[in-house]
């Protein structure tokens, strides 16, 4: 399982995902799992019969955070990579919208789950969020997928100008922990998140926080963050991560003239700026 958590204040056209990073199996568990990350969109219009060229009519990338089966959820992500790429449409139809992608998610999800967990016969059920840029009103929008026992999955939109919802084995933690809040900001919110990440009150939730909201094109992008370790003469040291892994380490700081990763970095508990690295 795992604590994913969304979330988008007041009016702002941005909604941001946040979770932890521990994938757990019987008996073991580590905390190097990617649950929140970007899901590429492009919408072609049919293919002109003169010219052969299929004109691109909308290009987005979403954000995806899931609980539950890592299989399942990263089966479904790599297909969604692929055929959420691929997708064709009319212009102005009805259906060229979020929903309209939502729906055709929905059956991917239905398939994939139900056959993982019949092949396997293991439980590979999951539950997620997918957030996007609605090709027909230009707003961002957020979608919970989620099934009940026995039934086939569904979705649900939310519409709401203000709102925080989370996933998980660790939800129900971290709503009580926000429960005295009517309006928790970002730095209260992912707070709570580490609060639960760090402690051990929840065995399936741990490892670093992991981060995503949309740029000002309106595209997905996932951050790290930023942690402070006091070494033993007492200094205080900027740590980068990247869910588990620390991304200035030795093991992964460039040498010279070897290529290195940029990223954007949070500091979600308000101790100093936003980092580009």
């Amino acid at each position: 399982m795992t604590l994913c958590v969304a979330w988008k204040r007041n009016e702002e056209n941005n909604v941001r995902l946040a979770s932890d990073s521990r994938i757990t199996m019987p008996g073991v568990s580590s905390d190097y799992g990617i649950k929140v990350f970007q899901v590429p969109v492009k919408i072609f219009e049919p293919r002109d019969s003169q010219t052969g060229e299929q004109p691109l009519f909308f290009e987005s990338t979403y954000g995806m955070g899931f609980s539950g089966s890592f299989l399942a959820a990263q089966t479904l992500r790599e297909f969604l990579f692929i055929v959420l790429q691929q997708l064709c449409a009319i212009p102005n139809d009805p259906e060229v919208s979020f929903k309209g992608i939502c729906d055709l998610v929905l059956k991917y999800v239905n398939h994939l789950t139900h056959r993982l967990s019949s092949d396997l016969e293991n439980d590979c059920s999951l539950e997620f969020f997918l957030c996007g840029r609605c090709p027909e009103t230009n707003k961002i929008v957020l979608a919970k997928f989620f099934n009940q026992p026995n039934c086939p999955y569904n979705f649900t939109i939310y519409h709401k100008d203000h709102y925080i919802w989370a996933i998980g084995s660790g939800k129900e933690t971290f709503s009580e922990m926000l429960s005295s809040e009517q309006h928790p900001d970002m730095s209260q919110i992912m707070s709570a998140i580490d609060e639960i990440t760090q402690s051990d009150n929840e065995p399936n939730v741990g490892g670093n926080i992991q981060y995503g909201e949309f740029d000002n094109k309106l595209n997905f992008r996932i951050g790290g963050i930023l942690r402070d370790q006091v070494d033993v003469q007492g200094l205080i040291n900027v740590k980068y991560f990247l869910a588990g892994i620390e991304m200035n380490g030795s093991e992964f700081y460039p040498k010279a003239g070897e290529l290195f990763v940029i990223g954007r970095y949070i500091d979600p508990f308000n101790r100093r700026h936003t980092s580009e690295n």
